[in-house]
């Protein structure tokens, strides 16, 4: 059977957030802000229970109990937004409690003729975050979310007066403008730096309901891995003892924003010297702390 086919050239209205007032319900005039993304990958799952009787061999019967979505999105930031601080931040204007509506349109097939279709995630809450910064890439922030549900795809507009985001013309920040890392005062040179932060949620459902009623983000988990330029010892001595130190990375050198680590643990290195390898010298580090924010 011939039919038109879609990629990602069809995307019409890119990946774009409003944020929710009420948790699960659009706003009535949502303002949408454009989200750069690299990817989306909504991931709907149901849950449900293989049932079996006796006196049969086969199964008989599965059964849902729980309708569960959850959607990767991929970037690189042009601008600290309040999205961007949701993802990190505990408190302030942009932090985890907040909840957001998320859409895209693409054309897609429809009896024969691409047309524009819209898909719509409410109830939108960060599960964990992963921000890089590698030599020579761009900065990327790799993201999971927990959402009250995922429309199917309509051809009609799910809002009623809606101000769609304008298209994104800033530059992705780039690690050309990212800045050191900085450890008790001191700052170091890196090839690669990565954090991720898991919000650990707890998906709330009550009896009687087939999907996720709440969103509850409960202890965060803070790792850190980084390849910094050998300079001196002094790392490696805090790592043997566990030291507690203040730390940041700064991620975009214009304005700037930076990460800030309290009580950053580093707990163990790797500093292999190979004869295969006259690269400089950089010793991995890994770690973990116990508060972060960005601003």
């Amino acid at each position: 059977m011939a039919y038109p086919l879609t990629t990602s050239l069809q995307v019409i209205k890119e990946l774009q957030w409003v944020k929710e007032t009420t948790r699960g319900s659009t706003p009535s005039s949502p303002a949408f802000t454009a989200i750069p993304t690299k990817e989306f990958s909504p991931k709907p799952k149901v849950e449900n229970i293989k049932y079996r009787k006796l006196g049969s061999p086969d199964l008989y019967k599965g059964i849902k109990t729980r309708e569960m979505y959850d959607f990767g999105i991929s970037f690189s930031p042009v601008a600290l937004d309040n999205f961007l601080k949701s993802m990190v931040n505990l408190t302030g204007t942009g932090n985890r409690d907040d909840f957001y509506t998320i859409f895209l349109s693409q054309k897609q097939n429809v009896t024969g003729t691409l047309t524009e279709q819209y898909q719509v995630a409410r109830g939108c809450g960060i599960s964990a975050v992963t921000i890089s910064v590698k030599n020579g890439e761009l900065v990327m922030v790799d993201s999971d979310w927990i959402a009250n549900t995922i429309s199917d795809w309509v051809t009609t507009s799910p809002f009623t007066t809606p101000t769609y985001a304008s298209a994104i013309s800033a530059v992705p920040w780039s690690s050309v403008l990212a800045g050191a890392f900085t450890v008790a005062g001191n700052a170091y040179d890196v090839r690669n730096f990565s954090c991720k932060i898991d919000h650990n949620p707890d998906r709330v459902q009550v009896v009687g309901s087939a999907t996720t009623q709440w969103i509850q983000q409960t202890t965060r988990e803070i790792s850190i891995d980084v390849d910094v330029v050998y300079k001196d010892t002094t790392l490696q001595a805090s790592t043997k003892s566990l030291t507690a130190q203040t730390a940041s990375m700064v991620l975009n050198t214009v304005g700037p924003t930076t990460l800030t680590f309290t009580d950053l643990y580093l707990e163990s290195y790797d500093e292999t010297v190979s004869a295969d390898s006259t690269d400089a010298k950089t010793v991995s580090y890994s770690g973990y702390a116990a508060s972060v924010s960005i601003a």
